[in-house]
């Protein structure tokens, strides 16, 4: 959310995540828990063109788009239930990462930093460094996803 939208200091980073995706420098993907917080979180806020863009700018951005099934729904309570500390959202995109054998996520929100299983590029000083993290295992012949939420909805988002 802070690629489009009033000015905020993550919008250039943003910008230039999603900038190295398209052009093929990251392999990322996302799911559809977070195409409908984009939906929810504009359309909450009376701004369907913001909404209609900002979704379709991710399907075009990310081109594998993961469903959200009861295995996830089982795996976010786990991790609630477990004691992790974050919120049911950052649960349940945590659940389609681990399901999906998915390590990395590209954001700005340091709650992923308390979920086991899960490693988070920052992005602000990961895309100000122009230089893709260091990601344990990849090759060039199996390259490791980033699911990319970075569009996760802020707490105050930037509009």
């Amino acid at each position: 959310m802070y690629a489009v939208g009033r000015e905020h200091p993550n919008r250039e980073p943003a910008r230039r995540f999603l900038g190295k995706t398209r052009n093929g420098k990251i392999d990322a993907c996302t799911s559809t828990e977070v195409l409908q917080e984009i939906l929810y979180r504009y359309s909450s806020l009376g701004r369907l063109d913001l909404a209609r863009t900002v979704y379709d700018l991710f399907v075009d951005v990310c081109p594998v788009i993961l469903g959200i099934t009861l295995a996830d729904a089982d795996r976010s309570r786990d991790l609630i239930c477990g004691g992790a500390k974050v919120s049911a959202r950052d649960a349940f995109h945590a659940a389609v990462m681990i399901n999906h054998g998915i390590e990395w996520i590209a954001t700005f929100d340091s709650g992923f930093d308390r979920i086991s299983g899960v490693k988070r590029a920052k992005l602000p000083w990961w895309c100000a460094s122009g230089r893709v993290p260091i990601i344990e295992g990849s090759t060039t012949a199996s390259r490791t996803r980033l699911i990319g939420i970075l569009l996760d909805a802020p707490r105050h988002p930037p509009l």
